[in-house]
């Protein structure tokens, strides 16, 4: 809340003065992140000097270096698409395409940020359950399954909701406006990619959760290139509207490789690195369950 609540005040600071540009909403959000992080601190009485970053290194390397490595894709992923869109297409087209994404994707994006810190801690404790022997093994590595196979058909039934509903208004909505009359075509293929993300967060939180960081890496570097791939493809066949296409493509193609890794870590599930796991996996991974 003091977050963007910080950043609200600033951008009505910056508005009521006439300074509005894009130095000053940049300004704001990063005045509303110090804000936020001050608060917390000084809230939750963390003093960071105090920590032995060696020691959360030493702890944590497997984990926090894929997480890391996978985060920084997904950071490129977005900035790439910014990049290739410039040199493809006009200044107005890329205008039209961030804006249909912050309209359409960024509030899905949002939720399933929300939904996987739910989702991870009770698949990590099942996936850890999971390695023991014998039937509270057996047990914990179905509630895994049923887990994931349920919220996957939830959300995909939601994600069909999202589409039958969001495509018809926003077509409605952006004829009716000539400044934003020429990305209506956008709707479709935009409101079908918050749809898939729905579908692989389950498959997504179930890899984390059994500490599969290497396949989740894997899977976002599958979803960069044949996003990034389809994108410059696209572009160049159909303009903007190819362009969106091509993005919606690299995340069906995401979706069919997460669901593939889950289901590869899930045979292995329990299994030490020593029996039969390839080199993939071979890394170790933390005695007790770490919620990544």
């Amino acid at each position: 809340m003091v977050w963007v609540g910080t950043q609200l005040l600033g951008v009505l600071v910056v508005y009521g003065a006439g300074l509005v540009s894009a130095g000053a909403l940049f300004a704001c959000w990063g005045l509303g992140a110090t804000a936020g992080a001050s608060v917390f601190l000084v809230r939750s009485r963390i003093r960071p000097w105090r920590g032995d970053p060696r020691q959360w290194l030493a702890e944590t390397r497997f984990l926090s270096g894929w997480f890391t490595a996978t985060a920084l894709i997904g950071q490129l992923q977005g900035q790439a698409v910014g990049f290739l869109v410039a040199n493809q297409l006009s200044a107005r087209e890329l205008s039209g395409l961030r804006g249909a994404q912050t309209a359409l994707l960024q509030p899905v994006q949002n939720f399933i940020t929300a939904v996987m810190g739910l989702l991870v801690p009770r698949a990590s404790r099942l996936a850890a359950d999971a390695a023991r022997e014998g039937t509270p093994g057996e047990q914990a590595a179905a509630g895994l399954r049923r887990q994931t196979r349920t919220l996957a058909l939830a959300f995909a039934v939601l994600g069909a909701v999202l589409v039958a509903v969001v495509v018809p208004v926003a077509r409605t909505v952006l004829v009716r406006l000539p400044k934003f009359a020429d990305i209506a075509p956008l709707a479709l293929p935009i409101a079908i990619q918050p749809a898939i993300y729905l579908v692989q967060l389950p498959f997504a939180a179930a890899i984390r959760g059994m500490h599969r960081a290497r396949l989740l890496f894997l899977q976002y570097a599958i979803f960069t290139t044949t996003s990034l791939s389809g994108l410059v493809a696209g572009a160049r066949l159909d303009r903007l509207p190819g362009a969106a296409w091509g993005l919606t493509t690299g995340s069906a193609v995401g979706l069919v490789a997460m669901v593939g890794l889950y289901w590869y870590a899930q045979r292995h599930l329990g299994d030490p690195p020593s029996a039969g796991v390839t080199a993939l996996d071979e890394a170790p991974e933390p005695a007790a369950p770490t919620v990544p």
